[in-house]
Formats: C-alpha cells, structure tokens, sequence
C-alpha cells in the first residue's frame, strides 16, 4: 500500500497513515507487514495478506526507549536544536510557521478527512502564499499523495525532488522543528523494521522503497548506500543485494556474522539465501540452521529461516523436508506471504521424491 484519510491508511506499496486523536504517525512496511509509533508512543503493528487487504492491528505502548536504532540512522541527519517534544508555533511565530503548522494538523492529525488530491491542493495553495515553504511542505506532502492514482506521479516527483535536495532541508529550521512530529517506522526486510523520526535518514528509506517497488532496485541501493552506517542499513543492502542477484557480495560481507539478534539473525538468512542460489546447498541450510536456532528471535524472523529453508530443499528436490520447513510456518502464521501456494505446488511434487 484509492487513498482516504481514516485511522490506518495504505497509501501504496510500503507505506501507511495511521490516525489518532491528539497524534499522528506514519507507517512503512511491505509484504503484509506495518507498524507505526507516533506522537503518544503507541505503536500500531499490523500483518495481512497481500492482495487481500485484510489486516490485523494491535496496539501496544512503546514508553522505553527504542532499541539498537543507531545514531547514523536518524540523528545524525537531527539539527543541533532538534527537540523531542511535539512542536508547536510560538507566541511570536511568524504567519509562515504558523500555515506551516496548520497545514501537517489537518493533513496528517486526527480525524484525517483529506483526500489525497486535497492534500495537494491546499499544498501548492500554501507554496503560492508561502514560496519559502515549498521544499518542506513538497517533502509531507509527498507521502500521502503516493497513495492515489490522482497524485502518485506528482507525489513521486516531489519526493525525489525533496531528496535531491536534502542538503537544503537539513539547514531548513521549520523541517528541523516540525519534521520530527512524524514519526516512521520503515521495514526494511521480513521481521525487521526501524523506528526513526521523519528526517532525512527515514526519507531516504523511504525513497528507496518506493523505488525498489517498482524494480528501481540499484538506485535505491544507492540511495541506502548514501545514508548513516548502521545495522539498519546493512540489512538494507543485504536485501537489495538479493534482488540483484548480488549473491558473492552478500557472502562475503556475513562471512563471521553471528546470530546474537534478529538483525544478525536476517542477516545469516540473506547469507544463506545467496549460498542457495550459488548452487551451496549443504552451506545454505547451515546459514539457514543458524539464523533458526535461537527461540528468542522474533517469530516473523524463524519463519523467513524456515520459508527460506525450505526453498533450499526444493531446489534439492527434498520435498517432504521443505514441506516439513512450511507446515512449521503454518502452525504459527497460515497468512504468511507466498505459504499456501508453496505448499499447494510442493504437494504436488511430492510423488517425485522427498
């Protein structure tokens, strides 16, 4: 994830709005998978069937702070007066801050009536009023309008044209205050999502999606290449390094990677992935025994090790372990992506061998 304003929205392949009163947030997740953490440090988590759009939403409170975000991910783009309390226009704010304002409450904030095409109108109603404004408001605006067919082209050009130009936000102060109301959490791989503040770390993410969802995938490597170091963004490479078929650079670089976490975990599963398409079955499966053998790994991470395990075993023509693998996924999550027609096309198989 036509696009209507209401509590949670999918606005296109990637990203979502989700709408409370009194806060606001925005969602970025593929293949069935969002969550979100907005103003009041809820999180809104949801996972669905692609193509379906059903979802289930559950809502949780995030009062600790965030874990294993590094600094290069979204502070190190922060300007020195960043602040992490909601912002708001001061008593002798200018006319300009104050549209500014206005204009993120009404489209991004509760109830969330606004068409997408309205969003742009009243953006480029604003840019007329306000020149100085256009970079910001083009940068919030981009994203719900990525949601319509209405909007999605201009959407994706005043994104790109936001990046192009993210020297120039990084210096903007009304990016510097307001930016930070919004706050996304970008998935970047099956079973990992990182939480970050609207900035220019998150935009770039963000960009990258949109271009990897329409094949774009070397440009967007480069654009995730282009952001802070990071665990974060190592998974990031590994899976746009998968869709290039990039497989001799992603063994090389997870050559002693260990699984201690769901990221290390993710990142022994694109190992393993790559060892698979290089013909390494027996390699592969260990890669891929090693991201499983850890219960402590979240569920959604033991079950991308145990679809991919079973894509070896396929290839091996072991059927029956690789249906074995899939039936694991089943008991604990029949809506996985791409599982009931694994399973379909593998018993089908399963007079041959296995």
């Amino acid at each position: 994830m036509a696009l209507r304003f209401r509590r949670s929205v999918k606005l296109m392949p990637g990203v979502r709005l989700n709408f409370n009163k009194n806060s606001m947030g925005v969602s970025v997740g593929v293949r069935g998978a969002h969550m979100s953490v907005n103003t009041k440090g809820q999180v809104y988590s949801s996972v669905g069937v692609p193509g379906t759009g059903l979802y289930n939403i559950e809502r949780s409170s995030l009062k600790e702070p965030r874990t294993r975000t590094s600094p290069g991910d979204a502070s190190a783009i922060r300007p020195d007066n960043y602040s992490e309390a909601i912002a708001k226009p001061g008593l002798f704010s200018n006319k300009e801050e104050k549209d500014f304002y206005s204009f993120i409450r009404e489209c991004f904030d509760y109830p969330g009536t606004l068409k997408s095409e309205e969003v742009a109108e009243k953006a480029e109603t604003l840019i007329a009023t306000h020149p100085n404004l256009e970079l910001p408001v083009k940068a919030l605006a981009a994203i719900p309008m990525l949601g319509d067919e209405s909007t999605e082209a201009k959407g994706q050009e005043w994104l790109k044209s936001a990046w192009d130009q993210r020297n120039a936000i990084s210096e903007n102060s009304l990016c510097a205050k307001y930016f930070p109301m919004i706050h996304p959490t970008v998935k970047l791989a099956q079973g990992i999502s990182m939480p970050t503040t609207y900035g220019l770390s998150a935009m770039g993410y963000i960009y990258s999606e949109l271009l990897q969802s329409t094949g774009k995938f070397a440009e967007a490597l480069e654009i995730v290449k282009q952001l802070s170091s990071s665990d974060y963004r190592e998974i990031a490479i590994a899976d746009l390094q998968v869709a290039l078929g990039s497989f001799d650079e992603i063994i090389a670089t997870t050559e002693n990677v260990v699984n201690e976490d769901d990221l290390s975990a993710v990142l022994l599963i694109f190992r393993g992935i790559a060892l698979r398409e290089k013909g390494f079955y027996e390699a592969a499966r260990e890669a891929l025994r090693s991201a499983h053998a850890s219960k402590k790994r979240s569920e959604d991470v033991l079950n991308f090790a145990l679809f991919e395990r079973a894509a070896c075993y396929e290839k091996e023509k072991k059927y029956s372990a690789a249906l074995k693998d899939l039936e694991k996924i089943m008991a604990t999550d029949s809506a996985y992506a791409g599982l009931l027609e694994r399973i379909t096309a593998l018993r089908e198989k399963g007079t041959k061998g296995g």
